[in-house]
């Protein structure tokens, strides 16, 4: 297999998984193809894409009545904020099967606040 070459010559090989792997230049981009999600596109790949990779999307995946009620509350909206923030995003509450399994201790104050 032919590639174009870089200035140092130098490659290394990363893994594809499946034991297969591609041959990247150090240096150089060519032929390179960015790839890139969109957020609604990772939010779906880590929920009902997940879900329907494990072959679990009719009881998991989604919020639809007759499914877990496995869930998270953010801190904040990620479709509302700059992209450069959405890693600042903390879990507040997570829930499995209906029941809370986490509470971050700034959500208990929150919800103590808004009750008074």
């Amino acid at each position: 297999m032919q590639s174009d070459t870089n200035p140092t010559g130098r490659t290394s090989k990363r893994a594809l998984g499946g034991g297969e792997y591609v041959e990247v230049s150090e240096s150089s981009t060519c032929g390179a193809v960015p790839e890139r999600l969109t957020l609604p596109q990772a939010i779906e790949g880590y929920t009902i894409g997940g879900a329907y990779a494990a072959r679990r999307d009719k009881t998991e995946g989604s919020i639809e009545v007759g499914k877990l009620a496995d869930l998270i509350i953010i801190s904040q909206n990620p479709f509302k904020v700059a992209p450069n923030q959405i890693g600042r995003t903390q879990v507040m509450m997570t829930m499995v099967g209906g029941k809370v399994v986490y509470q971050a201790s700034s959500w208990e104050a929150a919800k103590d606040a808004g009750s008074n």
